[in-house]
């Protein structure tokens, strides 16, 4: 796998488990699913990290800002439209 393709998976990894966060709380809800799949999620983007890092720990670094980034723009999206 290359570091683009690691990257490309690990962001859909996090979005996954952000999708599943929100699921908190709904009729959808299931404890003991909710539990495993962070546990795999958790577990899988320890080791995208890692993977990474030892490839291009600039990629990764990279990655994290633009990541930063986008939360800040999308957090600030999200008060302006509530506000």
């Amino acid at each position: 796998m290359t570091i683009l393709q690691s990257l490309k998976y690990l962001q859909e990894v996090y979005d996954n488990k952000a999708a599943l966060i929100k699921k908190e709380g709904t009729p959808e809800y299931n404890e003991e699913q909710y539990n495993s799949l962070m546990i795999f999620y958790n577990g899988k983007i320890k080791e995208l990290r890692k993977r990474v890092e030892k490839q291009d720990a600039a990629a990764l670094l990279k990655f994290d800002t633009n990541s930063a980034n986008e939360i800040e723009v999308t957090a600030g999206i999200e008060y302006i439209s509530n506000g």
